[in-house]
């Protein structure tokens, strides 16, 4: 696979969604983020259809939030490019299940603090690893989304931001860089006053 034919999604801030060289413009309803989002944040754990139609529409009936579900799954399918390369849907349960590789800033974040923190690695490829994850963080994850389902991830999320924000600050100030470690500090605050 190239370049030229990946899907990467970028979850902290805002909704982006690029496949290859071309952005997907196609999400801007709020149910499309919040489902897409869903989908990938469980990524290969099969969810129950039933589940997510009671989950995505709580005051509906059960038969009216299902239809909904299709509904939107349909549309969602339409905009994702070349989306059962990525969604499989059985009769039961819908899971992101991809064929190929993609890019998720959240897995990428997560991945580079595990290098972070490991021990092993010299402090300068430790604080390489944390500048890089507290690069991807735009901000709070899908901050376009309200629902409930979202909350223990974007709040796990942030925990992980501040840890590695403190983490940061002390291995700058253990490698005299004091601005550095003063700006981590700042950033800190405005992430968790």
């Amino acid at each position: 696979m190239t370049l030229s034919d990946e899907l990467r999604i970028q979850l902290f801030g805002h909704l982006r969604v690029t496949f290859g060289n071309r952005s997907i413009t196609g999400f801007q309803g709020d149910r499309h983020q919040s489902l897409l989002a869903y989908f990938v944040l469980r990524a290969q754990s099969p969810q129950p259809r039933a589940q997510i139609a009671t989950l995505f529409w709580p005051n509906t009936p059960e038969t009216k939030a299902k239809a909904s579900l299709r509904r939107e799954l349909h549309r969602l399918k339409k905009i994702l490019p070349e989306a059962d390369q990525f969604l499989k849907v059985t009769a039961k349960t819908i899971a992101w299940q991809p064929q190929r590789p993609f890019w998720l800033d959240v897995t990428v974040f997560e991945r580079l603090l595990e290098q972070a923190g490991s021990k092993q690695n010299a402090p300068s490829i430790r604080i390489q690893k944390l500048q890089q994850a507290i690069n991807l963080y735009k901000g709070g994850l899908l901050l376009t989304c309200y629902d409930d389902w979202i909350e223990p991830f974007r709040n796990q999320l942030q925990k992980l931001m501040a840890s590695a924000l403190n983490d940061l600050s002390h291995l700058l100030i253990e490698a005299a860089v004091y601005r550095g470690a003063i700006s981590c500090m700042q950033q800190l605050l405005q992430l968790d006053p």
